[in-house]
């Protein structure tokens, strides 16, 4: 079944096709990210981006770990399943993150940091042994970057 172009012009609706909900679905559902996330949209990611990455101090020096991340780790260059995946391991949505302020973002971050160190979620990049939360979050800013 395919869209009709002439009804969302009509009715001004901006809603994703159902092929691409379906497909964000599949996406999500392989990286076991909530269905919830099927309805951001581009400009929520976009804006929960911009909230995460303004926490970081040196942007580019991020980005510079995370040009490393992602050589290691191609497979991970999809801007909007990082967002989803970092506003997942920060226990926020694409909402709260935008009402959140840099203190409390930097505060989940850390604490979410310590966990992963704690359980073993860690890995180890050019000799540099991150958590992977923050292994996310300087992929996003390299690929934000570019």
């Amino acid at each position: 079944m395919t869209a009709n172009p002439s009804h969302s012009q009509e009715t001004g609706c901006n809603k994703p096709s159902r092929r691409t909900v379906l497909a964000r679905g599949l996406a999500l559902t392989a990286l076991g990210l909530p269905a919830a996330f099927l309805t951001v949209g581009t400009d929520g990611i976009v804006r929960a981006e911009a909230a995460l990455l303004a926490i970081l101090r040196h942007r580019d020096s991020a980005a510079e770990v995370g040009n490393a991340v992602l050589a290691s780790w191609p497979h991970i260059g999809d801007r909007a399943l990082m967002c989803v995946s970092m506003l997942r391991d920060l226990d926020l949505d694409h909402e709260s993150v935008l009402l959140a302020g840099a203190g409390d973002i930097g505060r989940r971050l850390s604490g979410r940091i310590r966990q992963d160190f704690a359980i073993g979620r860690t890995v180890m990049i050019e000799g540099w042994v991150l958590s992977l939360t923050e292994t996310r979050l300087y992929a996003l800013a390299a690929l934000a970057r570019d």
